[in-house]
């Protein structure tokens, strides 16, 4: 029948037609930008989604993981925290541990591999890869090279404590370096380094030992003492030791004293018997203990 300029109504199968592919290309934007899904509580988990929710999200098992991540690929991460802000103090992921259990294990388990069991990393010139942080006077860091499940017991006071008795080459803490200091012990009041042995070595150095209060000196021709300044506007301790001796044989000439503060505080000077040379300069070499 003609519509005689009318519009002819269309059917009912041209209608669902349309409505068919509006849907379908609303489902592909979608697909092709994916969103975070705000869940309200008690909301099912979707994966592949991204959630916000405003109390925390716990999973329970009993004897088995609650939560895993598993990373097939070659530069995967099993599971991530992220803190995304840069002023933010809180914690990308935190292991808690109530009883007597371990907040956090990193295992590196299989015996053909060379993997790491914990490794933390800083990119940030001042950022810290790993911090130990102890509340309770305990220890902040523990290593040990001990059987499985016998650690052992925690030091009061100590930031880093390192532990070995599995053989006599068994090593506590190692420290290693091309160039620079395998091991630095520094401190301002008190002592950078403690060596203590009860029926063993206290220290045991091999190669070259150097000291700060040690160096050499020249006595002057027609002189029999040198004063050597050891601590520039300072002061030795009251019980500090000096040792001296020539460099160069003295035809009857020997060192009869070396008299720490003095002729001043943080001074030392270095007697001879007698005027070592009436015409070159005599090297002595000294070392300051205590």
């Amino acid at each position: 029948m003609a519509s005689n300029g009318a519009t002819e109504p269309r059917s009912r199968r041209s209608l669902l037609a349309a409505g068919l592919g509006g849907l379908a290309a609303a489902a592909a934007g979608t697909l092709a930008r994916p969103a975070a899904v705000l869940g309200a509580n008690g909301d099912a988990v979707r994966v592949g989604a991204a959630h916000v929710g405003t109390t925390p999200t716990s999973f329970t098992t009993l004897g088995q993981d609650a939560l895993r991540g598993e990373a097939s690929g070659a530069t995967g991460i099993g599971v991530l925290g992220l803190v995304p802000s840069s002023t933010s103090t809180a914690h990308g992921v935190q292991g808690l541990n109530l009883g007597h259990g371990n907040g956090v294990v990193g295992d590196s388990s299989v015996a053909s591999g060379s993997g790491i069991g914990v490794m933390g990393r800083a990119s940030s010139p001042t950022g810290i890869a790993a911090a130990g942080h102890s509340l309770k006077n305990s220890t902040g860091v523990l290593g040990a090279s001990v059987a499985i499940n016998r650690f052992p017991t925690p030091v009061a006071n100590t930031g880093v404590y390192g532990y070995a008795d599995e053989a006599t080459t068994a090593k506590g803490v190692y420290g290693r370096t091309t160039s620079g200091a395998g091991v630095r012990g520094e401190a301002t009041t008190g002592t950078g380094v403690v060596a203590t042995a009860t029926t063993g070595i206290g220290l045991a150095v091999t190669g070259r030992a150097t000291f700060s209060m040690s160096g050499k000196a020249s006595i002057p021709a027609n002189a029999s003492y040198v004063d050597v300044t050891v601590v520039a506007g300072g002061s030795l301790a009251s019980s500090a030791i000096v040792f001296a001796t020539l460099q160069l044989p003295r035809s009857g000439v020997v060192v009869v004293a070396a008299r720490p503060n003095y002729p001043a505080n943080g001074k030392i000077r270095i007697h001879l018997n007698k005027v070592a040379s009436t015409t070159f300069t005599t090297p002595v070499a000294w070392i300051v203990f205590g």
